[in-house]
């Protein structure tokens, strides 16, 4: 994809509400190798064809007669020189009418390699910053803050993949406020070294480098958090949150290695919408 969206338009003979029911029917227009249902908000579906394209679309938005919205949650297109490219992205229908016609705006957005690539390595200021010794082996501490499986002890509630290594990707799931994060590893030196982009795809990504060093009975995990978007008011508040929000995951990290202990630190941040 270029550094720009993809958007085109077109007539057609049929009423809004015959075209938003043929859009939500992609099985009878993309293809027929469609696994699962794309009329349904949260509902995923996948599109296959031969061993040139897999993706898997999430239905984000419908109204009736006037948009469908899908995120790409994954994909892999082997005549691509980034196969995943589409993955994070959004596909969007606008559909409106027109004189006797209906118009559809198709819009395909780039939101995660487009995104990823406005962060340079370069730190740049406000930078959240925020560290603390945990009293485990360096490999143990590595080990639970990249296996989603160990991590979502103390802090999101569930995740895909692991950012082990460059390139790896990953989708965290903080169900008590109902949103998920994706992630993508651009740098990886285990045990000491991890660097990410993550953003949800409405989003634009920040940057995100632990740094971890054996020191004497543990291990220092310091992690810096960069390349936020707004004015400077907006950058400042961005970075604050993220200095406290990385502080309860060395906190919830540190309970759970050390002590055994599930502090629930995230979701009682916010009883109201966590309950």
């Amino acid at each position: 994809m270029s550094d720009t969206n993809f958007t085109v338009s077109v007539l057609v003979s049929a009423t809004p509400e015959q075209a938003f029911a043929a859009i939500v029917d992609p099985r009878a227009w993309w293809g027929e190798n469609i696994q699962g249902d794309a009329g349904r908000v949260g509902a995923e579906w996948s599109y296959r064809y031969k061993d040139m394209h897999h993706s898997r679309q999430k239905t984000t938005e419908l109204v009736l007669g006037r948009k469908v919205v899908w995120e790409v949650v994954d994909s892999t297109l082997s005549f691509l020189e980034d196969k995943h490219e589409w993955t994070g992205t959004t596909i969007r229908f606008d559909i409106a009418p027109k004189g006797e016609q209906t118009e559809i705006v198709f819009t395909h957005r780039r939101s995660r390699q487009r995104r990823e690539s406005r962060v340079t390595m370069e730190k740049t200021e406000p930078v959240a910053r925020t560290g603390m010794v945990i009293r485990r082996p360096i490999e143990t501490v590595w080990q639970a803050l990249t296996d989603p499986e160990i991590t979502a002890r103390f802090w999101f509630s569930s995740g895909e993949g692991k950012l082990g290594h460059k390139g790896a990707r990953a989708r965290w799931t903080w169900r008590w406020y109902g949103f998920d994060v994706d992630a993508v590893a651009l740098e990886a030196d285990p045990p000491r070294l991890l660097v990410f982009d993550w953003g949800t795809p409405a989003e634009a990504p920040t940057r995100v480098e632990y740094r971890l060093a054996p020191v004497d009975g543990g291990t220092f995990v310091e992690i810096d958090t960069w390349g936020f978007d707004g004015d400077d008011a907006a950058r400042t508040k961005a970075a604050v949150d993220n200095a406290g929000g990385f502080s309860f995951l060395l906190a919830g990290l540190k309970a759970f290695l050390e002590h055994g202990i599930e502090l629930g630190l995230v979701p009682d941040r916010f009883p109201k919408e966590g309950g």
